[in-house]
């Protein structure tokens, strides 16, 4: 073998391993490099996607909060009317009860045991109380006036202009009870036109009706005070809590009872930013997320920073709000992150298994392909160096029968010229021995 193929066999052996380490290596740095889940982009996008799924949490808990009391607002209006129908039924049960013991007085009499038993009696918040008409609107029963009892009300007219009494009395009789809006100033407060409803029920033995009404505003206030109480009580973590303030800034509810009922308007952080008009402000534009140091941490008592989200009630002119604080975060993703590399690790030891079998694979694969291809070589040269002693020997045989061809054709001509010289021998005898029969005489 000449130094030509000992070079070739020699690069048959090194490219395909060169190539194939060069390949291998080229895929373990790429699949390495971009499965780092441990690089700063990995951190930032982890820190970034918690932080987003927080907010996300912050925002579905004021809005689920919000639409629950939307809820109960929607239903105050509902729930106030049963409530007044529930008092006037008991009312109207007081005064079936005292007819029907007295029937034998008269009516003067029975109506001085109806009011008796009925002016003491309040509800809601000692707001409610009954009044009795009569059926030509002489008004019998007003416990917040006794002054206007016995007063003509077929004339009485609220502030747009219905004469609410005298439809009233209609309808309870025509219907035999029946609700009733009207709109008018409450006791202590007349630079404010109320709504208020009404219930009232015909009474038909002493032809008169009862009724009551509440202010809504009160019933609302009422509700209100249900709900921040329920509010205040409501936690999902350990530091985290809803907020409640009004437009003015007053503070409806907090972790920090001491701060309930105070005004925090021009309350700053250390930087200057007025916190609770900034909570307004986003509450009355809509909605969104406030990123501040709050004023104290309750687990902690000391301020720290905090990502909240606000949102508003606005026909109750209430910015609610809760929010997470900053640490926190950082706590939970500092935990995922090691969560993260030990995975990592798990995931780089799998990797590194992969890629020592495929390594390994790939080696006993191009051992094979380099035999193949030094056989294959091998072989051809074989068969080049058989195919050229084939060539050989047909050209010297090729040669030897050309010599023999041009010997025979050598020995042809040779004989050739021989029998030509016989014939001209044989020609030139035959005429010498003719020649004395054609010699002239001499004697001529």
């Amino acid at each position: 073998m000449d130094k030509q193929e000992k070079k070739l066999l020699l690069l048959i052996r090194i490219v395909p391993i060169f190539i194939g380490v060069v390949f291998f290596l080229a895929i373990v740095f790429i699949v390495f490099k971009d499965s780092n889940p441990v690089k700063e982009e990995a951190i930032y996008e982890i820190k970034q996607n918690y932080i987003n799924s927080k907010k996300i949490k912050l925002k579905n808990e004021v809005e689920a909060l919000i639409r629950n009391i939307e809820y109960k607002r929607e239903l105050a209006e509902t729930n106030l009317r049963k409530n007044l129908k529930h008092r006037v039924n008991e009312a109207y049960s007081i005064i079936s009860n005292i007819y029907m013991e007295n029937r034998d007085k008269s009516k003067e009499e029975i109506l001085k045991a109806i009011k008796d038993a009925i002016r003491p009696i309040r509800f809601n918040q000692e707001r409610g109380y009954f009044f009795i008409y009569s059926m030509d609107l002489t008004n019998i029963l007003l416990p917040i006036a006794p002054h206007l009892e016995g007063r003509d009300f077929s004339t009485y007219r609220d502030v747009k202009g219905d004469f609410v009494v005298k439809n009233t009395a209609r309808l309870a009789k025509e219907l035999g009870s029946t609700f009733y809006t009207w709109y008018w100033v409450k006791p202590g407060d007349e630079s404010v036109n109320y709504k208020k409803i009404g219930f009232s029920k015909y009474f038909k033995p002493l032809d008169l009706f009862v009724g009551t009404g509440e202010y809504f505003v009160d019933f609302e206030k009422n509700l209100q005070k249900e709900i921040l109480i329920k509010i205040q009580n409501l936690r999902y973590r350990k530091d985290s809590y809803f907020f409640v303030y009004n437009n003015d800034g007053v503070t409806l509810t907090h972790i920090k009872k001491s701060l309930i009922g105070k005004n925090r308007i021009n309350l700053q952080d250390k930087n200057g930013r007025f916190l609770i008009k900034e909570i307004i402000k986003i509450a009355q534009n809509g909605g969104g997320f406030f990123d501040y140091t709050a004023t104290l941490k309750p687990s902690s008592g000391k301020p720290a920073r905090k990502i909240s989200y606000i949102s508003g009630i606005d026909s109750w002119q209430w910015s609610v709000g809760t929010g997470e604080y900053t640490n926190d975060m950082d706590k939970e993703i500092a935990l995922r992150k090691d969560k993260l590399k030990i995975e990592s690790k798990k995931y780089f030891l799998k990797l590194s298994l992969i890629f020592r079998i495929a390594g390994l694979l790939l080696f006993v694969l191009l051992n094979i392909i380099i035999k193949k291809t030094e056989e294959i070589f091998l072989r051809y040269k074989k068969s080049m160096v058989e195919e050229s002693e084939k060539n050989k020997k047909q050209i010297l045989l090729v040669e030897h029968q050309n010599k023999l061809a041009a010997l025979g054709e050598m020995l042809g001509n040779i004989s050739h010229q021989w029998k030509q010289l016989e014939i001209s021998q044989h020609s030139s005898t035959r005429f010498t021995n003719c020649l004395p029969l054609f010699q002239p005489s001499n004697k001529l």
